[in-house]
């Protein structure tokens, strides 16, 4: 699903994540070739900020 999404929309894929809940997801957003976090809950935003960061 995520690859056919790709294939149809204009994603900048080197400035893309996914934020996942389970494994599964992960190994989904690794297979489209994106990095993927797991977020188990709490605060979405304290979580995504660092994601964010260009270091």
């Amino acid at each position: 699903m995520i690859i056919d999404l790709l294939s149809r929309l204009p994603v900048e894929t080197s400035w893309s994540f996914l934020v996942c809940d389970r494994p599964s997801d992960v190994e989904a957003a690794d297979a489209a070739g994106l990095p993927g976090d797991t977020f188990l809950g709490g605060n979405l935003r304290g979580f995504v900020l660092p994601l964010l960061a260009i270091g």
